[in-house]
């Protein structure tokens, strides 16, 4: 509150998350006509609302003082919209630049995630090691890079497939496009999104993705086969999407290629 009290009218302060919103509200500060705008944000979809129910209630009410508040997608920001009596829009998470194309030559599949229950990487794994039982897709491999509370079940799932020569836990790695730059494909098996940073990631260097059809930000980056986006939790389709993506070739580059240009 007292750090609030001494920003200018020319400053903005940034919510994050509606928690510091909360902590603001708690310290009894109240807004000045000649203090600094006030933006909420939420950085994730808005059907993650319904795995944390309580910020229904909670955005609405520390969020109502705010001047704006931001989504991730045009979608997300209209049903916001719905919830809040602030002006809604949307700022996607931006492209990173300068990144070298993949050459699309090796057999390899890539995964960048925390290992949270959202992610669902025990189903990751258990789908890519059902995609890989058919001859033509011997020589594929799949790489998971990340951390994170669930690594003992990944783990187990690993051991479980039958497929740990194939399947990699490959560590926390600070570089993505290291992780990317011989990668053909990459993975999300996500239950909930908001606009996937490693989407953009993998297509700034011409990798396609495959995921769930779980988010507004998840679907503007892979339609118009900017990738392969699967009916969500369909795992049979989403094991038909990957093995198809692995055995052709042709068809797996023009979507890196659309990913790229998208």
């Amino acid at each position: 509150g007292r750090t609030m009290a001494t920003l200018p009218a020319n400053s903005v302060v940034i919510y994050t998350h509606v928690l510091g919103k909360m902590m603001v509200d708690e310290s009894g500060f109240e807004r000045s006509p000649t203090g600094p705008l006030f933006v909420g944000q939420h950085h994730s979809s808005f059907a993650s609302l319904d795995d944390e129910p309580w910020l229904r209630e909670a955005l609405p009410k520390h969020f109502a003082d705010c001047d704006a508040f931001v989504a991730l997608s045009d979608e997300d920001a209209a049903s916001f919209g719905s919830l809040l009596d602030v002006p809604c829009v949307a700022i996607p998470n931006p492209a990173p630049e300068g990144r070298t194309l993949t050459t699309q030559l090796a057999k390899r599949a890539v995964a960048l995630a925390r290992f949270s229950h959202e992610k669902q990487i025990p189903l990751m794994v258990r789908l890519f090691a059902a995609a890989i039982t058919v001859p033509e897709a011997d020589g594929w491999s799949l790489a998971i890079y990340g951390d994170g509370v669930e690594r003992p079940q990944v783990a187990e799932a690993v051991e479980r497939s039958g497929m740990s020569t194939r399947i990699e836990l490959a560590g926390v790695v600070d570089d993505s496009a290291t992780a990317l730059s011989d990668a053909s494909l990459n993975l999300l098996t996500s239950s909930l999104e908001g606009f996937p940073m490693t989407i953009l990631e993998a297509a700034c260097s011409a990798v396609p993705s495959i995921a769930f059809d779980c988010s507004a930000g998840v679907r503007s980056q892979l339609e118009n086969e900017a990738g392969y986006l699967v009916h969500s939790q369909n795992e049979d389709a989403y094991v038909a999407a990957l093995r198809g993506a692995m055995l052709d070739d042709i068809e797996r580059r023009r979507r890196g290629e659309n990913a790229r240009a998208r």
